[in-house]
């Protein structure tokens, strides 16, 4: 009994695709199973506290050099926005039906 190719290569790539999602379910869509009540703890609430006032103490240090705001590129800038030509407005409420008038 002989073998395509094309079998051996559906041999193959079938289990490999079955082994991807497996890996790729329990990497993205498994559910966290180490907080089962949803609730936030003492312990991981304060280090996301102390994370926050990490990163402020990081945004302390950050000086802006204000001779951006005058400088030549800044100031030869130009509008190019085109004016809104105000058009008529439609229905009131655009949800409801359209009203049929009917001719005598």
């Amino acid at each position: 009994m002989t073998i395509s190719p094309d079998t051996k290569k559906m041999i193959i790539v079938i289990p490999l695709l079955l082994i991807g999602a497996y890996f790729a379910y329990t990497q993205f869509f498994a559910a966290d199973t180490s907080n089962p009540d949803g609730l936030v703890t003492d312990e991981s609430a304060g280090i996301l506290g102390q994370d926050i006032l990490l990163m402020v103490d990081r945004l302390q240090g950050i000086a802006i050099d204000k001779s951006v705001f005058s400088g030549v590129l800044l100031t030869h800038l130009q509008d190019l926005s085109s004016t809104i030509i105000p058009e008529s407005k439609g229905k009131p409420n655009p949800f409801a039906p359209i009203a049929i008038v009917k001719s005598k």
